[in-house]
């Protein structure tokens, strides 16, 4: 991003003052007139701002509030940062578009990821990076780095996962499914680290309130990805449904089903064990937890 300019004598630098309050607790549609109304729509630094990546990652942000930026500024949801880092309360992206922040961020309505898809469907082909303070503490691989495209993050948000916007982003872009950090599997293997596709990335989160609607929808799509393990771990999904405290036992019952064979041993790295080694594991964890309370 060219910062000469937004760092000039001038002190009235209304560019600048429209990133601060997309990144403030003020975001506001009134706010967000105010500002704009005083940037020349040919300031040739509107191309490179990040005031639609700091939006998407507000608590604040609603659809309305979205499209009036884009009203503003079209071309915002394809501006790529290619800073070293964009750092907003504590956490750095690097290399991202406005739909990985709108993803990552459990407050943005789907509505908004959709339109983002719609303007810059090129976005969902893009792997992207968080580094440390995130939630995603099994995406923490190397150094404290975290990556995925954004139907991975969509997928592993805290909440408001809607099964009409994961259908559209399969639809746009069905290789998401099989995606995983093969770019970096050398370092990664090295470090005892698991090659994570977006359904598996669904089946750790243990805060999606819908998980049988949408995993239905995964296993009777018969969609790709779905069973593809990596050579260290080879966990199966049930394994990983296992492990999963909150898990809908009707998912459970879905992969007995499914994948009758996910029951029997299975090689994960020198050691062979099955999906009830990992069910009665998670159950003893949880009775230790519960007896170091009292």
């Amino acid at each position: 991003m060219n910062t000469a300019n937004l760092e000039a004598d001038d002190d009235d630098n209304p560019l600048r003052e429209l990133e601060e309050l997309c990144r403030s607790g003020s975001l506001s549609l009134e706010q967000l007139r105010r500002i704009t109304s005083r940037i020349p729509r040919d300031d040739e630094n509107i191309r490179s701002s990040r005031f639609l990546h700091a939006a998407c990652y507000n608590e604040k942000v609603t659809l309305e509030i979205v499209e009036f930026l884009l009203e503003f500024y079209p071309g915002a949801a394809s501006i790529l940062d290619e800073s070293k880092a964009f750092c907003m309360h504590d956490i750095e992206i690097i290399s991202s578009y406005p739909l990985l922040l709108a993803c990552y961020n459990s407050r943005c309505p789907s509505s908004v990821i959709e339109l983002l898809v719609r303007k810059n469907p090129a976005a969902l082909r893009v792997m992207n990076f968080i580094l440390e303070g995130i939630e995603l503490d099994q995406f923490r691989y190397f150094e404290g780095w975290a990556e995925g495209t954004p139907l991975h993050y969509y997928l592993f948000r805290r909440s408001h996962i809607d099964l009409h916007t994961v259908k559209m982003m399969v639809d746009e872009y069905p290789a998401a499914l099989t995606t995983t950090h093969q770019e970096n599997r050398g370092v990664l293997e090295s470090m005892g680290a698991q090659e994570i596709t977006p359904f598996y990335a669904l089946l750790m989160n243990s805060e999606v309130d819908n998980m049988f609607e949408i995993v239905k929808y995964f296993v009777e799509s018969n969609l790709p990805g779905l069973d593809l393990r990596d050579d260290y771990h080879n966990r199966p999904p049930l394994d990983i449904a296992c492990a999963n405290k909150n898990m809908d036992p009707k998912v459970v019952q879905l992969f007995l089903n499914t994948w009758p064979e996910s029951t029997q041993l299975y090689q994960d790295g020198l050691e062979s064990r099955c999906a009830l080694h990992t069910l009665c594991e998670r159950r003893r964890e949880d009775w230790e937890g519960k007896c170091a309370e009292v």
